[in-house]
C-alpha cells in the first residue's frame, strides 16, 4: 500500500471520480492488481469508505472504471491517427496498423493487471466486446471509401483484421516481437485482404 495519503480535499463528484481513479492507478501499477480493493482505496486516497463505494459500488465495477478510462484514450488515438491519414488505401491501412500497436506499445503495465484481474467477470466482457465492436466500425469506416465490397463483406474483413491485431499485440506485449514487426505484419496483412477489392486508382 502506498506510504502517503492523499489530502482531504472537497471535491465534486466528477473530480473526486477523478483523483480516485488515479489514485487507484497508481495503486496497481506500484503494487499490483491484488493490492487494490475498495477499502485500500479509501483508505490510500484519505477518503471515507463510503464515498469510494458511492463511486464504484464493487471492486469490479473500480477495475472495470479504470480499464474504461484507458481505453477511451487508446480509441482515441486509434481514431486520431485515422482522421490524419492521407486520403488513400496505402496510407489509411498503414495508420491503422501502427496505431493499433502503438496504442498497446504505450500502455502502462497496470492495464494488463487491470485485465487479469477481471477475466470472466460479465460486465468486463461485455464492455470487451463493445470496445471490439467500435474498433471494428472504425477500421470498416477508415476503409469504406477505398473498397468496393459489400458493406456485410468489409464487416467481416474488418473483424478478421482485428482479430489479427489482438493476437500480434498480445506477441508484442509479451517481448515476443518488436513493435515494428507487428505493424509491418498487420500492414501486410490488411493489404492482402483487400488488395483485390480496391479500385487501382484507391
Amino acid at each position: 500500500m502506498m506510504d502517503v495519503k492523499t489530502k482531504r480535499t472537497r471535491l465534486n463528484r466528477d473530480q473526486r471520480r477523478r483523483q480516485l481513479l488515479d489514485v487507484a492507478k497508481g495503486m496497481v501499477g506500484a503494487h499490483g492488481a491484488d493490492a487494490l480493493t475498495l477499502v485500500s482505496l479509501a483508505e490510500t486516497a484519505g477518503v471515507s469508505r463510503p464515498v469510494v463505494y458511492d463511486q464504484f459500488q464493487t471492486r469490479s465495477g473500480l477495475f472495470i472504471a479504470l480499464y474504461e478510462e484507458i481505453a477511451e484514450r487508446q480509441f482515441g488515438m486509434l481514431r486520431d491517427r485515422l482522421a490524419n491519414a492521407e486520403p488513400a488505401f496505402r496510407s489509411v491501412a498503414e495508420a491503422a496498423s501502427e496505431a493499433y500497436m502503438r496504442c498497446y506499445a504505450t500502455v502502462g503495465p497496470e492495464a494488463f493487471a487491470i485485465v487479469a484481474a477481471l477475466k470472466g467477470d460479465e460486465a468486463m466482457e461485455r464492455f470487451g466486446s463493445e470496445l471490439l465492436r467500435r474498433y471494428i466500425d472504425a477500421y470498416a469506416e477508415a476503409f469504406r471509401p477505398y473498397t468496393r465490397l459489400p458493406e456485410e463483406v468489409l464487416t467481416v474483413r474488418c473483424t478478421a483484421i482485428v482479430g489479427a491485431a489482438e493476437a500480434l499485440s498480445g506477441v508484442m506485449v509479451r517481448s515476443e516481437i518488436e513493435e515494428p514487426e507487428a505493424v509491418a505484419t498487420l500492414f501486410s496483412l490488411i493489404i492482402s485482404w483487400f488488395s483485390t477489392d480496391i479500385p487501382s486508382d484507391g
